[in-house]
């Protein structure tokens, strides 16, 4: 775990845990690391099943700082082993039915471009959160989108 995430003493240990397992995998997937085809698909289920956990997290101070934490660790990591295109290698022998991967590559790219402050004004025309979010259960879909709405916001604010 990095230091970061030792630091942060007013986030839970379940949520240090979840924020550890994506910098696991962006260490273990990162650009130049030789693994084979089954390593690949066991981390990228374990990244899917990750994303998961954060977003139905039931205690709203959780759901935020886990939250946020991911957006930090794609914004770390998003231009090698959390990018599009390295959680994509592989994409179609993932063991996840079509409805999961469909929502795996939407949460993907909704972190992705929440990592970037300048690209998330995109969100908006590229991505619909409310259609990504549509497997979790209803008062987390609706968590998800709501914060996604702040952040928006609070750049809008931001940038006048």
């Amino acid at each position: 775990m990095s230091e970061e995430l030792k630091a942060q003493d007013t986030v839970s240990l379940g949520v240090r845990s979840l924020l550890s397992r994506i910098e696991s995998y962006a260490e273990k997937m990162a650009p130049g690391k030789r693994n084979t085809e089954d390593q690949i698909n066991m981390e990228q289920k374990g990244l899917y099943l990750t994303l998961q956990a954060i977003l139905t997290q039931k205690e709203n101070k959780d759901f935020v700082e886990a939250f946020n934490g991911t957006v930090d660790l794609f914004k770390r990591y998003g231009n090698d082993a959390l990018s599009t295109m390295f959680v994509s290698r592989n994409h179609y022998s993932v063991k996840l039915d079509a409805n999961a991967r469909r929502d795996f590559a939407a949460w993907v790219n909704i972190f992705v471009i929440l990592s970037k402050p300048n690209l998330r004004h995109l969100l908006i025309k590229q991505t619909d959160p409310a259609k990504a979010y549509r497997s979790l259960p209803e008062l987390q879909s609706i968590r998800a989108v709501e914060h996604i709405t702040r952040l928006l916001a609070f750049d809008a604010q931001n940038a006048a």
